[in-house]
């Protein structure tokens, strides 16, 4: 068993003195991983934020526009269906057809009004933050430069490649662990 396991000991030492660089890489790389937070899907998220604010000008000009011609102008649509359902509907009395056009013209003013609101909520919604624009646009290059570094597509193979890296370090630390053990095992 003494033989055995000081043999088994030089394997290790050798495994361990070989792997030193590597270790030392691999921990790089894990803390470079992990200093920049990386959360999965990040770089989606933040595309669709970054156009958004760059176009908020235009979002903000057709989202009024619709609101306008929807809800808030002078001739705007809702108004306009609704005096032509009330005109609809006072013809019940001598058509069916008339009722059941009613009734549609009804469900389309809801939808139209339930448009018109969700327009007015984008348009209050959207603002241009040159200070924001900035703060997104440092964060993609951050993570744009990581996949080109590490050959990875996204944010989910960086957080796989910083699982992976994280395995091979405790492998490394557990070699540490299995010398020490065997040390005392020989000194026995």
């Amino acid at each position: 068993k003494f033989s055995a396991d000081r043999r088994k000991l030089q394997e290790l030492l050798q495994a361990r003195d070989s792997g030193i660089k590597e270790n030392e890489f691999l921990k790089f790389q894990y803390e470079e991983l992990q200093a920049a937070n990386l959360q999965d899907a990040e770089e989606t998220q933040l595309e669709q934020e970054l156009a958004k604010l760059s176009h908020a000008e235009e979002i903000k000009k057709i989202s009024g526009a619709a609101f306008a011609q929807l809800l808030d102008g002078e001739h705007n649509i809702v108004a306009q269906l609704q005096e032509t359902q009330r005109a609809i509907g006072s013809l019940q009395k001598y058509s069916n057809d008339a009722k059941s056009i009613s009734e549609r013209l009804t469900s389309v003013i809801i939808e139209l009004e339930d448009i018109g609101s969700t327009c007015e909520g984008l348009l209050e919604r959207t603002e241009y933050h040159p200070q924001r624009i900035h703060e997104v646009q440092e964060r993609l290059n951050v993570l744009y430069r990581l996949f080109k570094k590490h050959g990875k597509a996204n944010s989910a193979d960086l957080l796989a490649m910083q699982s992976g890296l994280e395995q091979q370090i405790s492998g490394y630390e557990n070699l540490d662990e299995s010398i020490a053990a065997l040390e005392k095992s020989l000194a026995t």
